[in-house]
């Protein structure tokens, strides 16, 4: 601020003193050619004009080497007083020219209050007032003796005279000095409040001229750029913003200077180099009817542009997911219906193979209806673990375990050309997740990555506790903050862009080749984090690989002990099963099964039949297999019933829908147990022993 004081204050001084050398210099002309009998000037006077002269050449270079504003100032008050100075001494040498004194000085005093600070020019005015009164004094003492000046009468010896001049002059000229003073004071202080407005608003205000270059700049304008007053007065507006959006500030100063107001966004760069968004309002500044240079005020829209963009985000992930969630219940609601055929073909099929001796031609098409019901089967459980529908058994689990379990398995999938490093934390947090299903998690990304490096590379796996903060959840709003377990899979593949990037966890999505994959691997990636209450975030770029980073909740339970198979023989049972069905074939190939391996099998098709079989069976009851989803009577509606009078009964629902969806506020009851469809007879008579025996 001070550069600029002092560069403003250098010129007016100088403005000032170049009109003074004009004026002088013509007057001085302007007296020669009129000097003569009738208009006597003295040598005195002309030798007065040319120390004057030479008074204002010196003064021009004493302010060439002003080194503030207050240098300028104080030079321009000498120069002031030097005017007054000359011209009491030119006066006292004319007869009458007293008047000219009175307007002359009023005069200076009037300039003096417009160019320099109110007290020096008060200064100024006391200095006319004392050498106009001295200029009378002189005369009317007669201490000068003057030349006749038009015939105005002498005041040498008139005292009478010079009173009523000295209270004639003195009047206009102090008059002159308290309006010029009143009125400075007055300008000023409007000035001051106008100044302060401008470098108190929260706003950047920047003036510039007809060329776009800054001529001034309020304390936002400097705080906002990281740049002193000094860096910005005198550059051009578009040196201070992002090169790409130059443009739109020259067109829009350009249409200030033809009369338009405009707003518009820019984006500015602060001295270190970071950028922000303006918000700006332009006009016109108009001087006598003409522009003379453009106003811009700018508000920083910064944190409003990351908001919305943040914001924006969050709605297309909202959006993206409560698509998945809607693709999701069709693809769960389909694959259900198509688990209970499955499961009728397949049991079925080995009921055939049983009975069916063996170099009987017919085994191979029976096995061949076998081979392609498991990959029907496959491909259901797929959809369900996207759907979300799928069963769980979830454990508490190590994941540098699972992940070091199948390291070996991986190698064998992924092959030579793909190096596979392993990250894994110490003190990576526990989880709770079904082992099978983390495990094809990890499998279906790491298929994934290695399909996406052609040419080799690397596939990167690591474990680490993190803890997501409100920051981070704020971005993702279905996270809750606290404390989980990562999993990251990486690559160094081909990448991703945003439009392949949007469409990665759809069910038959896939970029591979006709025949190459069937766009469930991912999907079924996805339903399975999002069934275990865990979060997916994908990092991608075209080029630059891709990393998929998965957060399950932490749980601070000892991982569980791996439960041990039971052999064939220890399958077979002797207890009492109430079997409750709706599914015709279903019901007849589980009694089936059930009976061949000892059981008692006891048979409803739905709740209020159930009912009735146990009101007129007088034995115990071990075991209630019931499927969970049946008109007239849910499967836990008709255990609610059950229960009180059979309370050592165990339960096992049969469901092709998710564990949590079946368990509802039963979750505390530790008789309660689940098997997913489609299942087959080994999956069935080993479930029922687990739950016999637990």
């Amino acid at each position: 601020m001070p550069q600029v004081y002092r560069s403003l204050a250098v010129a007016r001084a100088t403005t000032t003193n170049n009109r003074r050398l004009a004026l002088l210099v013509a007057f001085t002309l302007a007296t020669s050619a009129l000097t003569g009998p009738t208009f006597p000037v003295s040598k005195l006077a002309f030798a007065l004009f040319a120390f004057w002269i030479g008074a204002v050449l010196l003064f021009h270079f004493f302010l060439s080497g002003a080194r503030s504003g207050e240098a300028a100032d104080r030079i321009q008050v000498v120069a002031f007083v030097a005017d007054i100075t000359f011209l009491t001494l030119m006066y006292t040498l004319i007869g009458g020219a007293w008047w000219l004194g009175a307007a002359v000085h009023s005069f200076i005093v009037t300039f003096a209050f417009a160019s320099v600070p109110r007290k020096r020019a008060g200064l100024v005015a006391g200095y006319a007032i004392f050498s106009f009164v001295a200029l009378i004094a002189a005369q009317a003492g007669g201490w000068v003796r003057p030349t006749e000046f038009l015939g105005v009468p002498p005041l040498n010896g008139n005292n009478r005279l010079a009173v009523v001049v000295l209270v004639l002059g003195l009047i206009p000229l102090v008059a002159s000095a308290a309006v010029q003073d009143t009125f400075v004071r007055i300008m000023r202080r409007a000035q001051e409040r106008h100044r302060l407005l401008l470098q108190t608003a929260p706003d950047m205000i920047v003036s510039t001229d007809t060329q776009g270059k800054i001529v001034s700049a309020n304390t936002s304008a400097v705080a906002q750029t990281g740049r002193s007053r000094e860096e910005l007065i005198g550059q051009p507006l578009s040196a201070f913003l992002v090169a790409g959006d130059k443009h739109i500030a020259d067109e829009h100063h350009g249409a200030a200077l033809t009369g338009e107001s405009r707003q518009f966004e820019l984006r500015y760069l602060s001295a270190a180099g970071e950028s922000g968004w303006l918000f700006c309002t332009c006009n016109p500044i108009r001087e006598d009817g003409r522009i003379t240079g453009v106003l811009l005020i700018g508000r920083d829209v910064s944190q409003m542009k990351e908001q919305q963009t943040a914001l924006h985000d969050s709605e297309l992930k909202l959006r993206q997911a409560q698509k998945m969630e809607a693709i999701g219940r069709l693809a769960g609601s389909v694959a259900h219906d198509f688990s209970n055929l499955l499961t009728v073909i397949d049991w079925h099929s080995q009921f055939a193979l049983d009975e069916m001796p063996e170099g009987d031609q017919r085994r191979d098409d029976l096995n061949e209806i076998r081979k392609a019901s498991a990959l029907a089967t496959k491909l259901t459980r797929q959809l369900l673990a996207f759907s979300r529908n799928q069963i769980l058994q979830p454990r508490v689990l190590d994941l540098n375990e699972v992940v070091a379990g199948i390291e070996k398995l991986l190698q064998t999938l992924i092959g030579v050309d793909v190096a596979i490093v392993t990250r894994l934390a110490p003190d990576t947090a526990m989880v709770q997740a079904d082992p099978g299903q983390l495990e094809q998690v990890v499998m279906n990304l790491c298929i994934n990555a290695r399909d996406a490096m052609k040419r080799g590379g690397t596939l990167t796996i690591e474990t680490a506790t993190a803890e997501l903060t409100a920051e981070y959840t704020a971005a993702h709003p279905w996270v809750t903050p606290g404390r989980y377990a990562m999993l990251a899979v990486s690559d160094t593949g081909e990448g991703m862009d945003e439009g392949t990037k949007a469409h990665i966890f759809e069910p038959f999505f896939t970029t591979k080749e006709a025949g190459k994959g069937t766009g469930l691997g991912l999907a079924t990636v996805y339903g399975i984090i999002k069934q275990s209450g865990g979060s997916i975030e994908v990092f991608s770029e075209k080029g630059k690989g891709s990393s998929f980073k998965i957060y399950f909740p932490a749980v601070s339970a000892a991982p569980d002990r791996v439960p041990v198979a039971p052999t064939e023989s220890q399958l077979r049972g002797t207890e009492t099963i109430l079997l409750v069905e709706d599914t015709e074939a279903i019901r007849g190939i589980a009694h089936r099964t059930l009976t061949r391996y000892g059981y008692t099998v006891l048979v409803a098709r739905n709740g209020p039949e159930a009912l009735s079989v146990n009101e007129h069976y007088s034995g115990k009851i071990h075991l209630l297999l019931t499927d969970m989803m049946m008109p007239e009577m849910t499967g836990r509606e008709l255990a609610a019933r059950l229960r009180p009078e059979r309370k050592d009964m165990k339960l096992l629902f049969m469901s092709g829908y998710t564990e949590g969806s079946v368990r509802g506020k039963t979750d505390a009851d530790s008789g309660i147990s689940f098997i997913g469809k489609p299942f087959t007879p080994e999956d069935l008579t080993r479930r029922v022993k687990e739950v016999l025996v637990s």
